[in-house]
């Protein structure tokens, strides 16, 4: 298969526009009357238009486009890049779409964004007939080849998509290489890491690629292979500079190994080069403030919310992480004024609601007032009841933490404990509940609950095996399906709800709700824990049975 990896994706077709559907997207009248009429002269007949991001993603959300031609600045209110980033996340733009985005000018800023949100080009006005129906043609036959996977991937059918993306790249060597590419990103993301791995290694006997020891690298950050992840990553900066993607992997692994000052480096340089990612920028604050570095946290939780105004990407843990950046600084009274402000601007949502209770319970309780931080635990307490006990790790052990200072040992010990049956296997977490407890004197105390919470877990997942052995696959279910909704982090509970789903339907037929059940199971394991094979198997059992 030699040399497919490098063909030109020139091509000398033409495109027939009459079935195209086309949405512009700019804030100026005459620049979408000046495009609709291009867009005519080459034969487009549907065409749609939106003078803002709010009236763009309404109409993304109801309609599929062909093609899309949106501006950068868009003035007051959501970018172009806004734009993207949100219809990508919520699958409002299929893989065979041409983006293009039009601005005044191309700055560094603008095309060192985040790389899975980019646009297929960039045209700078003012805007040429003949230059803009050149990118689109050859946007458009190139991607024409991605409508049947994209299909496969819209209805969740990884296997077929994979096995798609293979035989189109045996035929057609001018797209091979994005091909090939497409399908170590799903392999990837299915848990199939041979076969991803088998994709980078023969890109590489080609040529030094970026993404395809960037690949390799991910492959053993997923196996909990750090040092031999690191040494790719670092490979990756040194021959690439601008593969911004290579940082973010890189500073992940060294926060993992402990090395929290290079990690907080690495971002820094990625961000000096592309100031407006958000989540980097939010990296770099939660790293800063677990090293102290409080004026570093505040300007980057600062920045993280300023990018966030009008991106859906908007994060409330920035806001949390400012006010907890401003209790360092012994500012309690600005931390309270930000988790105010994240309560408004996150109304409704119970988890902000609890992690903000929960945040002003601890500076409250670090500045001596006892009452008001049991209040505000006490509030905490009953959003965490309302949710279920279905809470975020460590917003949970945060909420324990300081029940355990405030003297209430019985209800800490029963987050600590839920925290432990979702975490059973999981060390990291293990770890840093047994240090809450050393620092409180209370070592023997902890080590007894994550004896006894870890036993349950076990307990539940012999009981389930034990009923579906014995051919009452109902009673498994059961068991095992409420065990997932109580515990839905814990990768091995949801394994065994997902292979008793599998049983139960190769014994009494295919169910569309236990279907959809069992795969939305199987993909949160391989997020959970890329390493464990079991995911992606009963993946591919699941798929076979649609």
């Amino acid at each position: 298969m030699a040399g497919v990896f490098f063909n030109s994706s020139a091509v000398g077709d033409h495109v027939d526009f009459r079935d195209k559907k086309v949405i512009i997207i700019d804030d100026f009248q005459g620049i979408r009357t000046m495009l609709r009429e291009m867009l005519k002269a080459f034969g487009v007949l549907d065409i749609d238009t939106a003078s803002d991001g709010i009236q763009a993603l309404n109409l993304l959300g109801r309609k599929r486009y062909d093609i899309v031609l949106c501006d950068y600045n868009l003035g007051d209110g959501k970018s172009g890049q806004n734009i993207l980033e949100e219809a990508k996340i919520k699958g409002y733009i299929p893989t065979d779409a041409a983006w293009i985005m039009i601005t005044a000018e191309k700055t560094m800023d603008m095309v060192m964004g985040a790389a899975e949100y980019q646009p297929d080009d960039y045209i700078i006005k003012p805007i040429n007939e003949g230059a803009l129906r050149t990118r689109l043609e050859k946007i458009i036959l190139r991607k024409a080849v991605f409508r049947e996977i994209d299909k496969a991937i819209r209805n969740k059918e990884y296997e077929q998509a994979i096995a798609l993306c293979e035989s189109k790249a045996k035929d057609d060597e001018v797209n091979a290489y994005d091909l090939l590419r497409l399908k170590s990103q799903l392999c990837l993301q299915v848990g199939k890491l041979d076969e991803a791995r088998d994709i980078f290694t023969r890109a590489l006997e080609e040529r030094s690629l970026p993404w395809a020891k960037a690949g390799l690298g991910r492959i053993h950050f997923m196996n909990k292979e750090y040092l031999e992840a690191r040494h790719f990553f670092e490979e990756v900066i040194e021959e690439s500079r601008t593969y911004l993607e290579a940082y973010d992997l890189l500073a992940q692994t060294h926060e993992i190994l402990g090395d929290l000052d290079r990690a907080q480096e690495i971002l820094v340089r990625a961000s000096e080069m592309s100031p407006n990612v958000l989540q980097r920028q939010k990296g770099i604050g939660e790293i800063a403030l677990k090293r102290k570095d409080v004026s570093v946290a505040r300007e980057a939780f600062q920045q993280t919310i300023a990018l966030g105004k009008y991106s859906v990407l908007k994060a409330s843990s920035a806001y949390i992480g400012l006010a907890k950046a401003h209790a360092e600084a012994g500012q309690s009274g600005e931390a309270m004024k930000v988790l105010e402000e994240a309560r408004g601007e996150f109304k409704g949502n119970a988890e902000v609601e609890l992690h903000a209770a929960v945040t002003a319970g601890d500076i409250l309780n670090r500045t001596g007032d006892k009452e008001k931080a049991r209040q505000s635990i006490e509030e905490a307490m009953k959003v965490m009841e309302r949710l279920g006990g279905k809470v975020a790790t460590p917003v949970a052990l945060d909420a324990a933490r300081v029940l355990l200072d405030l003297g209430d040992r019985d209800r800490a010990s029963t987050v600590f404990s839920q925290v432990i049956k979702n975490n059973s296997d999981n060390e990291d977490v293990i770890a840093q509940v047994k240090d809450i407890f050393i620092e409180a004197d209370m070592q023997e105390e902890g080590q007894k609950l994550i004896e006894s919470s870890r036993k349950e877990v076990v307990e539940i997942n012999n009981k389930g095996v034990m009923l579906a052995k014995d051919g009452k696959l109902e009673d498994a279910l059961e068991l095992l399906r409420q065990a997932a909704s109580k515990l839905p982090d814990n990768p091995r509970i949801l394994l065994n709800y997902c292979q008793v789903i599998a049983l139960y339907m190769q014994k009494h037929g295919k169910s569309s709700r236990l279907l959809h059940e069992g795969r939305e199971m199987a993909e949160k394991v391989i997020k959970l824990d890329p390493s464990e094979k079991r995911g992606p198997m009963l993946l591919a059992t699941l798929s076979r049975m649609k």
